[in-house]
């Protein structure tokens, strides 16, 4: 009788598993890369069809571009769990697969969207199903093609070289983009078949030998356990009325109700990893030191966008006031407390909804009709912004000089506010508009050149009317 050997860890198997750890790495910083560059060509097709604020493609899409950057790291974690495992067993296979069809998902998911944003500013031109080919999807069924893989994932590639033009749809761009930069799955799908298969006895050409190895007890072990669970099963082993009794662990007399009802025993940390990340999911942003943990923090209140997380670090998200909407700018140009009025901008659509009049959505532009600034405010010195309280009814925020922090500006903000206040120190206010200034106290353009105005009231009339 010839010694047989165990094939689940031969070295053709353990090279498969490394092969297909570096394949998802790979994946996972195509997938994130590809990402990155959508950003980007987003940012190009909002500037080049004149879009701001949340108006954008860009905004539109932030949150399905960052589930899809999160749902890419999980290619990662499949690729970490490879490398820490000892043997190589059919859960990797599982956790790869899963990851790459997450990951799939997640990207057909982007052009959905787009189409969507499309749909809603009127710009769709039906594009349909370009990525299929990418990605996978759910067309009718076709016979699988002899260039083709298993799941549907075809290695077509329709890019931005079938656009002859700069692609005036955002599904347009998404798609392009997608299809430019981002590979693909076949690679990674073939490697985890090659190494699922790797797993078994017949890759190693003699089905017999797969299992036990003599010179290791886990033949007789085996062979020990299957006897006991029989036994088990054909009721061999009957359990005596003190062994049904040791099942509870509490008496009644001693209830304790933070006392486990069984012997439940934490899992083990190779199968679930022990973490407190979830303290740092999405903190608040914004909040003036010593805040956090000193208070609770009212992230569902009106003004709870402010601090709410953002996918870029220094963008802040508007707040209704009502009848304004209100965004703090400190990122891009004008820096301070932008005011808008959105009842000029406003726009219904999408048809009736069946209730009523009402139409299916209400949107409006984000346009800096007047911001509270000041000189010492700059590309190359950006303000620092802030919430450092409120109260039932209102919320105090401030802007402060990065050089020198007593120097600042501070607003209140309250729901049904008619009048919008900024108490300055240290600062040079600076109050900027995108109308043209009629007249300041009465006074013409042709009444103030080159002449100083000092008073300790002054009033703005625009040319909108």
């Amino acid at each position: 009788m010839g010694k047989p050997t165990n094939r689940i860890t031969t070295n053709s198997c353990k090279q498969e598993f490394s092969k297909l750890e570096q394949t998802l790495a790979q994946t996972a910083d195509d997938a994130v890369n590809c990402l990155k560059v959508l950003k980007g060509t987003l940012a190009e097709f909002d500037s080049r069809y004149k879009l701001f604020f949340i108006n954008t493609s860009k905004f539109f899409m932030r949150s399905d571009i960052r589930a899809a950057k999160d749902t890419a790291s999980e290619l990662r974690s499949a690729a970490h769990q490879i490398a820490e495992c000892e043997a190589p067993t059919e859960s990797e296979i599982t956790a790869a697969r899963s990851a790459m069809h997450a990951t799939s998902d997640v990207m057909n998911e982007l052009v959905r969207v787009a189409r969507m944003y499309d749909k809603k500013n009127f710009k769709s031109r039906g594009i349909t199903g370009v990525v299929v080919g990418l990605f996978g999807g759910k067309e009718a069924p076709k016979k699988q093609s002899k260039g083709s893989n298993q799941g549907g994932m075809e290695n077509k590639r329709v890019g931005s070289e079938g656009i002859l033009r700069a692609p005036d749809t955002v599904e347009e761009v998404v798609t392009s983009t997608l299809c430019d930069c981002f590979s693909g799955f076949s690679t990674l799908q073939h490697q985890i078949a090659t190494a699922e298969k790797s797993l078994s006895p017949q890759f190693s050409g003699n089905p017999n030998e797969a299992v036990f190895n003599e010179d290791a007890p886990w033949s007789v072990l085996a062979i020990v356990s299957t006897l006991l669970f029989a036994a088990a099963v054909f009721g061999v082993f009957k359990p005596g009325a003190s062994t049904l009794r040791s099942a509870t662990t509490v008496a009644p007399d001693k209830f304790d109700l933070f006392t486990p009802i069984f012997n439940a025993e934490a899992p083990p940390e190779s199968l679930f990893n022990h973490t407190d990340a979830h303290k740092k999911l999405l903190p608040p942003k914004f909040l003036a030191a010593g805040l956090v943990g000193s208070r609770p923090i009212p992230t569902n209140d009106w003004w709870g966008n402010m601090i709410g997380a953002t996918t870029e670090e220094d963008v802040v998200y508007p707040v209704w006031t009502n009848p304004y909407s209100v965004t703090p700018s400190i990122f891009m140009e004008p820096y301070g407390l932008t005011m808008n009025y959105p009842y000029t901008t406003r726009l219904f659509g999408g048809g009736l909804t069946g209730n009523g009049d009402a139409e299916m959505y209400y949107l409006h532009g984000q346009v800096p009709e007047f911001t509270f600034s000041a000189t010492e405010f700059s590309n190359a010195s950006h303000p620092i912004f802030e919430v450092f309280d409120w109260d039932d009814l209102s919320v105090q925020l401030r802007f402060l000089s990065r050089e020198d922090s007593s120097k600042k500006f501070e607003a209140t903000l309250a729901s049904g506010m008619a009048f919008v206040t900024a108490r300055y120190s240290g600062l040079t206010p600076r109050f900027q508009t995108v109308y043209n200034i009629s007249t300041i106290n009465g006074l013409d353009s042709t009444e103030t050149v080159n002449r100083p105005l000092t008073n300790n009231r002054y009033v703005l009339q625009f040319n909108n009317g």
